[in-house]
């Protein structure tokens, strides 16, 4: 089956992870995937197009003059023709409105994946637009539950044509002897090290995290926080670490490509995020057998287990983040526990073979002349 998967990629982050991952295994069963980059001029899409080319994974890039493109659709449409794709399958908003309307143009079947509860998708105009375009999709997938009830709710779009599947990692987790966080960091063996791994965008709610790391310096003064990722808040969390007084223990190391192999280096991971569609770091960290300390929001309650497999504390609430990062710190038995069981849980529940059982099931009823298309 001939598969043309389309997103408009800006970096490397969770849906290109996920894809990353997704489409080498749909080629070992048989699929034939290509990859549609959708790119505009401050898109910064080359990681991610080398890694899906080294995985053999045929990939195009297609360039956007912005947002609004009206050269993009009728390319989008020849495209679509001339490589005789059986299903279209988008992803994110900008490959969701014109690659669903380009597929319907062709006739090809079109498929979506939500990976997001943003609420982005609910201004006026976006919301409406999406609604329209979400009418031409045979059936849509959700990466959560919580992303499944946004879409039904705000998208509007009929439990009958929405199925959740979740991410999934390989629970095998990745070491490498060559990273040594503590000595790049200049990090005593002994003292404890919160990670965070994560875009510099409001959504992730940094600003919190390093206003309970200022509640954690006067009980746990060894503490350090690292944070990887990069985004447009990078200046001004600089700032707040300074105005903060938290400096000298907080340390951002931008970008990283080994963040499987730093997850070995955290004693705990957070995330302190104020909505989350899915949250594939902590997969990550699940796979390092890591406690998690999160916020209860949106999706991350569905993988992370409060008391479980980590501990979840409100958003926007730094005073109960400091608290639950204190108890995980202090307490090494509990700790071992969290990590041990979200390992555990990883292995039964976010498998990568789950997921592409899942969407290859999805594929196949979309594509059945048995199925009774609501879109078509």
């Amino acid at each position: 089956m001939r598969l043309l998967h389309i997103q408009k990629v800006a970096g490397l982050a969770g849906s290109e992870n996920h894809l990353l991952t997704l489409l080498p295994r749909l080629q070992e069963h048989g699929y034939q995937p290509t990859m549609l980059v959708l790119a505009d001029r401050n898109d910064r899409p080359a990681a991610f197009v080398e890694s899906m080319q080294a995985a053999g994974v045929q990939t195009q890039v297609m360039r956007m003059l912005g947002d609004l493109d009206g050269l993009l659709l009728p390319r989008l449409v020849r495209l679509i023709w001339h490589g005789r794709y059986q299903l279209v399958h988008t992803h994110l908003l900008h490959a969701d409105f014109y690659g669903r309307l380009a597929a319907r143009i062709v006739g090809t079947r079109v498929i979506s994946t939500y990976h997001c509860d943003d609420p982005f998708h609910l201004i006026r105009g976006v919301k409406q637009l999406d609604q329209l375009s979400a009418s031409l999709c045979c059936r849509i997938i959700c990466i959560s539950k919580a992303v499944q009830e946004f879409v039904r709710q705000q998208i509007r779009v009929p439990s009958s044509r929405l199925n959740v599947v979740y991410y999934g990692l390989k629970a095998r987790p990745y070491r490498s002897s060559s990273v040594d966080l503590r000595t790049e960091l200049g990090i005593n063996p002994a003292d404890p090290i919160v990670g965070v791994v994560a875009r510099l965008t409001e959504q992730k709610g940094h600003c919190y995290l390093l206003q309970a790391m200022r509640f954690l310096l006067d009980e746990i003064p060894s503490i350090h926080l690292v944070i990887v990722g990069n985004g447009e808040l990078r200046s001004s969390l600089e700032r707040l670490s300074v105005e903060l007084a938290v400096t000298e223990h907080v340390h951002f190391v931008g970008f990283r490509s080994d963040v499987p192999n730093l997850m070995h280096e955290f004693d705990i991971v957070v995330l302190p995020s104020l909505f989350e569609g899915f949250g594939l770091v902590l997969l990550e960290a699940m796979a390092a057998a890591k406690p998690i300390v999160a916020t209860r929001v949106s999706a991350i309650p569905e993988i992370v287990l409060d008391g479980k497999t980590g501990l979840l504390v409100p958003p926007r609430a730094p005073v109960a983040l400091s608290k639950a990062l204190r108890q995980v710190i202090m307490n090494p038995d509990l700790a071992g526990d969290l990590g041990g069981c979200g390992r555990r849980r990883l292995e039964q529940h976010f498998s990568v073979k789950k997921m592409v059982e899942d969407t290859i099931r999805i594929y196949q009823s979309v594509l059945s002349p048995k199925t009774d298309h609501a879109a078509e």
